[in-house]
């Protein structure tokens, strides 16, 4: 009986250990950290190539004042922890939070609206992968005529349309 009992139970741990190391490596979180400029507030992009890019852990974009970024390597999918940082008065960097539904809006601060990855292909071209976010105190509700002429600005400078 005894025997039978340790039987089962090492079939369970055989069974077991493949699907743990599975998760375990399936897990590798890396980071991203976003690094804006001080005062600014707007839309940001940061414009991928199709170049190969380094497997890092952490990917840093220091975004310049016109909040465009043109980042001299390809999109990285995976399990990101995603940071936003402003600069501020003391040289250092304050931490912005993402709006999400159903949190109470601080408009007091900065906070980061409509963090999504957007794809243009032109013809039967490459894809090219932007990153967009909003840094700002309005509500995202009124953003919307904002949101949608951005679009259409990153469209002409990726795809050339007039």
């Amino acid at each position: 009986m005894e025997q039978l009992r340790l039987k089962k139970m090492k079939n369970k741990i055989i069974i077991s250990l493949p699907c743990i190391f599975l998760l375990v490596g399936c897990n590798n979180i890396r980071t991203k950290n976003y690094f804006i400029p001080q005062n600014f507030t707007g839309n940001v992009a940061v414009i991928f190539s199709n170049n190969k890019s380094p497997s890092e852990e952490v990917y840093n974009y220091t975004i310049p004042p016109d909040g465009i970024l043109k980042e001299g390597y390809s999109f990285k999918e995976g399990n990101f922890k995603i940071n936003f940082y402003q600069k501020n008065n003391l040289n250092s960097y304050d931490t912005l939070l993402e709006e999400l539904p159903g949190k109470p809006i601080d408009t007091t601060k900065n906070r980061i609206y409509f963090n999504r990855v957007l794809t243009f292909t032109k013809g039967n071209g490459p894809e090219t992968h932007v990153t967009t976010f909003y840094v700002g105190k309005v509500k995202a509700s009124e953003l919307e005529k904002d949101r949608f002429l951005f679009e259409r600005k990153l469209e002409k400078i990726i795809l050339g349309k007039e």
